[in-house]
């Protein structure tokens, strides 16, 4: 833990502890939160770091199970492992530069246009 995270959970009271963990909830939960005086308010750095020591648990419910994140995640990595195997690089190369990048991807933002264009007259027929 950073020094600064030491820092706040020392300066905290049990009391302000146990608010936080009820307010974080209430925030999860989607339900409104109690309205905090300026003076206990935290900034963005010991927010964050509250909420990394204090709750030590997942924000989302890792029981549900996204299957379209899940199907792009196994998209990205057979696209990595052709690119690597094609040209046996990855997107971690320093030879190119931002204007080469950009080039690469005004390239395929036009193929991506053009298929969609096909997709969409198919639609049409």
């Amino acid at each position: 833990m950073s020094n600064l995270g030491r820092k706040i959970l020392n300066s905290i009271s049990d009391e302000d502890r146990e608010k936080f963990i009820k307010m974080w909830d209430e925030h999860v939960l989607n339900t409104p939160l109690q309205i905090v005086p300026k003076e206990k308010m935290y900034s963005r750095e010991e927010w964050d770091v509250l909420q990394d020591s204090l709750i030590g648990q997942p924000l989302i419910d890792e029981s549900i199970e996204d299957t379209i994140v899940r199907s792009v995640r196994e998209d990205l990595k057979r696209r990595s492992e052709l690119g690597i195997k094609k040209y046996g690089v990855t997107l971690d190369r320093t030879d190119l530069k931002l204007k080469d990048w950009l080039q690469h991807l005004y390239e395929e933002t036009l193929d991506s246009a053009l298929y969609l264009k096909r997709a969409i007259k198919e639609l049409n027929k």
